[in-house]
């Protein structure tokens, strides 16, 4: 008699509200997240999900509703697990502004293979360069996998965040396919990672120009990997994939990045990296 094979990512648990909605607020794709009334202050906890329901293995985060017209919309959202009042953080400053609403541009997302116990309580909190802008924050977990093709890890850094600005690290772009020049990104690493996830906030200006960019990730002005990232007159902006790569990344390494726009003008953008350890 043959065995069934065992089931692999059976389940999918998020914080979808009961109604779905275009826009923000509670008919929205998840939770409404309020910064703190002190700008680039961390906001309160707000839980996304109550106990997990399985043990998980990768995470999807997704940000949505910060962009406003001729705005600068700095935002930064951290993930947090544990009882409510003793929250520690998973996931550390998600770049989160210049987001769209999802009607418009979906939903800006970060997958991360991160190990989540069973019945473990996941919120968020945000801060911003407006005081207490909102964005909507929605996770997936995606779990039951009987065989993983990936290496999976326990914590998170993020890397080039400047939570006073609630930004990234600014890298000016090459014009019309021509790269721009390696930008160091957070002080060199306080510990080894195998593997980086690359993120983008928007720009630093009030208005955003629709441009494509190529972002490279390196070291020692050596490519790693390489991302897409689209900025738009919404004053959105978002990136391709959304996920992870594999990189041994020494301890004492300066990550680096550099850009290439599809056009002249350029505008200077913010990115930041995440390292799984």
């Amino acid at each position: 008699m043959l065995a069934l094979p065992a089931p692999k990512f059976a389940a999918l648990q998020g914080n979808l509200p009961a109604t779905p909605g275009l826009t923000t607020g509670a008919s929205s794709s998840g939770k409404t997240v309020t910064a703190s009334p002190t700008i680039h202050a961390k906001g309160a906890w707000v839980e996304l999900i109550a106990a997990t329901t399985y043990e998980t293995h990768l995470i999807t985060v997704g940000v949505a509703g910060t962009n406003v017209a001729a705005t600068r919309t700095d935002f930064l959202v951290d993930i947090g697990v544990g009882a409510a009042g003793s929250e520690t953080v998973l996931i550390p400053n998600l770049l989160a502004g210049f987001c769209g609403v999802q009607k418009d541009t979906g939903l800006r997302t970060y997958t991360f293979p991160l190990h989540i116990p069973e019945g473990t309580r996941l919120s968020a909190r945000g801060q911003a360069l407006i005081a207490s802008d909102v964005c909507e924050v929605n996770v997936f977990l995606h779990g039951g996998p009987s065989g993983l093709a990936w290496p999976i890890y326990d914590g998170c850094d993020a890397i080039g965040i400047a939570t006073s600005t609630s930004s990234g690290t600014y890298i000016t772009s090459g014009a019309s396919g021509t790269e721009g020049a390696w930008t160091s990104v957070g002080g060199v690493t306080a510990r080894p990672y195998d593997a980086l996830m690359f993120g983008v906030g928007g720009v630093n200006n009030t208005v955003i120009t629709s441009l494509a960019y190529h972002f490279e990730i390196g070291y020692s002005s050596t490519t790693l990997a390489e991302y897409l990232v689209f900025t738009g007159t919404a004053e959105v902006a978002f990136r391709y994939p959304d996920t992870w790569f594999g990189a041994s990344i020494p301890a004492s390494t300066q990550l680096q990045v550099r850009g290439e726009a599809s056009a002249a003008g350029p505008q200077t953008v913010d990115v930041a990296l995440y390292g799984l350890y």
